[in-house]
């Protein structure tokens, strides 16, 4: 198929609690469409996890950091408004735009080698794979210890 795979992972207290991988619904003109796409999904994951924080009596002052590996992607989702390259776009895609100018997400950069969502995404080497791997399903820490 010719459509990109979005896929995400959300860790809380380093145990990943989130994570999603899917077929995007349109066919991307370029990677960064693609991304661009894939991080307004880890968007709209990232407040609904917000919200269920919130009515558990965890809220969350700060904003949600959302990691994005594509440069190009993440300009386009700090820039204020579509550009001229991105009006054949759905405008829902750039909610993600509003959701960073109202501090609810804090979008920032991250090496391709320690992202850690690409393994939902692509084939990698073995090594980068079970990098990510352990990364996602093994970073466990106790939060309760009954001997103290």
């Amino acid at each position: 198929t010719r459509k990109s795979i979005t896929g995400l992972v959300f860790y809380f207290a380093g145990a990943a609690i989130y994570y999603k991988t899917k077929f995007q619904n349109n066919i991307s003109h370029s990677s960064t469409e693609a991304e661009f796409i894939a991080a307004c999904d880890a968007g709209k994951a990232a407040l609904y996890l917000r919200s269920i924080f919130d009515d558990i009596g965890v809220p969350q002052h700060e904003a949600t950091i959302i990691l994005e590996d594509n440069t190009c992607a993440l300009m386009m989702a700090n820039a204020k408004q579509p550009t001229r390259r991105t009006k054949h776009m759905d405008v829902r895609y750039f909610a993600i735009q509003d959701w960073a100018e109202e501090d609810l997400l804090l979008l920032e950069q991250i090496g391709t080698t320690n992202n850690n969502a690409d393994s939902f995404t692509k084939a990698l080497p073995r090594t980068l794979f079970y990098k990510h791997c352990l990364a996602t399903q093994q970073k466990v820490i106790r939060l309760y210890n009954p001997c103290h």
